[in-house]
């Protein structure tokens, strides 16, 4: 879901070797965002219906998630409570880079 603009940003910091902002560009911001989708939904049975479609069967539960996260998230949580959430959803998903202090 990141945008484009922002991969590349997040690819100077990879190039130039610094791994440490690159991940939390990449793996940090990644993990934020869907661990905030994740914990706002509901996996119940109208949700599988719609999302299994023809696939969907009652006899069978959902399957358990266990989401593991990198250890960038914590960085990249810090970043956001700087910049704040929308110049963050900006930077990361319309890639408008300059919000989040390029």
């Amino acid at each position: 879901m990141a945008h484009d603009d922002f991969k590349n940003h997040a690819g100077n910091f990879d190039a130039a070797g610094d791994s440490i902002r690159y991940n939390t560009l990449t793996e940090g911001f990644c993990d934020f965002f869907t661990e905030n989708v994740r914990a706002t939904v509901t996996v119940n049975d109208p949700l599988r219906r719609k999302v299994e479609g023809p696939y969907y069967d009652s006899k069978v539960g959902a399957p358990a998630i266990k989401p593991g996260t990198y250890p960038s998230k914590a960085q990249a949580e810090q970043v956001v409570s700087i910049v704040g959430i929308n110049n963050a959803e900006a930077g990361y998903f319309l890639g408008e880079v300059d919000k989040i202090g390029a």
